[in-house]
């Protein structure tokens, strides 16, 4: 469905940060009644009549998933340990700073061996660690590559939303 705008809106005064920030979100809540189905599709593998294609759409917008170098989602794949992980924090410590200075301040003891500095989502991984969100295996791995599952996911949804849960 397509809605015109009968008149122009236009601003008349500057906005606040707090204030753009809020009409970011209500555009982003509003686009998909504003804009054609076309253009929620926010990669080369989700169609517009995809069932998750505005939630998707989404996630892109507000930052928490880029999707694959090729441009593409994959949205039946399986999702592994350090997509998860990157995918909740995005989610919940949004704030660029947080995220970014994890790394800078985490002692070289406290990081998970298999996690280098270097990979993609260690300062993701380094901010769930921080938070207590996650805890490696018991021989101190944290093996990124292995898909995660539903017990694992349910585990770290439960201390991002609840707080920490018995292992």
């Amino acid at each position: 469905m397509h809605h015109r705008l009968k008149r122009p809106i236009f601003v008349t005064a500057p906005l606040s940060p707090m204030s753009l920030r809020t009409l970011s979100r209500t555009a982003l809540l509003l686009a998909p009644l504003l804009l054609p189905l076309q253009a929620l599709a926010a990669f080369s593998d989700v169609s517009s009549t995809h069932p998750n294609a505005e939630a998707i759409a989404y996630v892109k917008a507000e930052g928490i998933v880029s999707g694959y170098p090729d441009g593409t989602y994959r949205p039946n794949q399986t999702i592994n340990r350090a997509e998860f992980v990157k995918f909740v924090t995005g989610t919940q410590f949004n704030d660029a700073a947080t995220v970014d200075k994890c790394l800078q301040n985490e002692s070289p003891q406290s990081r998970f061996p298999d996690v280098r500095p270097t990979d993609w989502f260690a300062k993701y991984v380094c901010v769930a660690r921080s938070k207590n969100i996650i805890g490696g295996y018991p021989d101190g791995m944290f093996r990124p590559g292995v898909s995660i599952s539903f017990a694992e996911g349910a585990k770290v949804l439960v201390r991002v939303f609840v707080g920490d849960v018995p292992a």
